[in-house]
């Protein structure tokens, strides 16, 4: 890996859903829609945790050119929803049939679809925090569009990893690869089940998804360039780029964060740190919500929750969004929340400063 220094973000996707939605943002499809893609996307596994990297600035230069491309009067944001709205559907009838009307094809359907939406679908993510490139007068139009293709597009990525990705390796594994597991094809790259289904080509043993899951570096760049790494070579890459480092010492004492508010108000509570759904099984009425970030698939314990806290996340983030919707107090972009505050602390969430501390210890 060169030089250039990362965002890392713990994500619940599958190796087979994500290396298929890189091949859009680092090649072709994005480079087409935007004039550009992203530099280099490195994806690790660790012990079945998946943890996705974009290089820092990154966001918000390939936004910025989306943007661009707005102000320049070269994107129709009337007919680019209503496109993107029929295409999502189209979509939905591939995730969501029968499993009794899968074929090999349904995966290829998935595969184009998963790679196609990208570019629009993306533009409802993180653009809305550079809305400032837009002219003053068009910039409130701009956020309200972008909100409707987050709320229209969150289903491309939540339910094809959540739902059709996992009955779809079941399916996979029961009726075509019976020497597989389910959960072993969800370590296969998009474009290795992809070339196997159009043209035969070998896939990888399941003892080496076995050790993908153990431990796997991915990295995607350029247009169709992958390096790729698995099991006892994996680690050492990893560790050697301190890929999954701590965030370190500088941490440690610290009582207090500050963020962005995304929603205002002053709650007192006690923390629930989320960092997987399995989590959410012990939350209890009136707790904040401390999580990387939200989905979702949070949205019953966010009905319940006082607050929520996140490291990540911006203007259009999920967290965002449902907090306006329910008027719950919303911190997020910490950074660091969920390294530095545990379940059970007593914490002050004021989210009209940005701010939440501690004010006993667990």
């Amino acid at each position: 890996m060169s030089k250039i220094k990362y965002e890392r973000h713990r994500r619940e996707y599958t190796i087979l859903g994500i290396t298929s939605v890189v091949e859009a943002m680092t090649g072709a499809i994005l480079n087409e829609a935007y004039g550009g893609t992203f530099v280099e996307l490195p994806s690790v596994v660790k012990e079945g945790v998946y943890f996705h990297f974009q290089a820092i600035g990154d966001r918000e230069r390939v936004s910025t050119l989306f943007l661009n491309k707005v102000k320049n009067g070269q994107v129709n944001l009337v007919t680019s929803f209503d496109w993107f709205d029929a295409e999502v559907s189209r979509y939905e009838e591939v995730i969501y049939q029968d499993d009794a009307n899968f074929s090999l094809d349904t995966f290829l359907d998935f595969y184009r679809w998963y790679q196609e939406l990208f570019p629009i679908a993306y533009a409802g993510m993180d653009s809305a925090d550079f809305v400032g490139v837009l002219p003053k007068e068009i910039q409130q139009a701009y956020i309200d569009w972008a909100t409707k293709i987050r709320r229209r597009g969150e289903v491309i990525y939540k339910d094809g990893e959540m739902k059709f990705i996992p009955r779809y390796t079941a399916w996979l594994a029961k009726n075509k690869l019976p020497a597989y597991t389910g959960e072993e094809l969800c370590y296969l790259l998009g474009r290795e089940l992809a070339a196997y289904i159009t043209t035969g080509a070998v896939l990888p043993s399941p003892a080496m998804l076995r050790e993908r899951k153990r431990a796997l570096y991915v990295r995607q760049y350029a247009i169709g360039q992958v390096e790729l790494a698995a099991g006892d070579q994996a680690l050492r890459i990893i560790e050697e780029q301190k890929l999954l480092a701590s965030p370190g010492d500088e941490l440690e004492g610290l009582s207090e964060l500050k963020g962005q508010t995304a929603f205002p108000g002053l709650v007192t509570g006690y923390v629930r740190v989320v960092r997987a759904r399995q989590d959410m099984e012990n939350f209890k009425d009136g707790e904040i919500i401390v999580s990387q970030m939200t989905d979702p698939s949070y949205l019953p314990i966010m009905k319940r929750a006082a607050a929520f806290v996140t490291n990540e996340g911006g203007l259009l983030c999920h967290a965002a969004i449902v907090a306006r919707e329910l008027q719950k107090p919303c911190i997020i972009g910490t950074k660091h929340a969920t390294h530095v505050f545990k379940d059970g602390e007593l914490v002050e969430v004021d989210a009209a400063t940005g701010t939440i501390r501690k004010l006993t210890p667990a």
